[in-house]
């Protein structure tokens, strides 16, 4: 039996996300420039609105998500 293992580049990823990749982008620095507090703290913090003039949504962080990855 042969295993295969497929993978996505980031830029292949990207490619669904044209018209949003900016959103995507700006939630992915928002996430790192808050040292990459845990999924669920994110998320509560976005929620609660505890970010003012946050340009982004959680729909953007996740699109972030599937195109990056989660943070190890």
């Amino acid at each position: 039996m042969q295993h295969v293992m497929i993978i996505d580049s980031v830029d292949k990823l990207k490619r669904n996300y044209t018209k949003k990749l900016d959103r995507v982008e700006k939630a992915r620095r928002m996430y790192v420039t808050l040292e990459s507090p845990s999924e669920d703290v994110f998320e509560s913090t976005m929620k609660k609105g505890k970010i003012l003039n946050n340009p982004v949504t959680i729909t953007d962080y996740k699109n972030a998500l599937e195109i990056y990855g989660k943070d190890l």
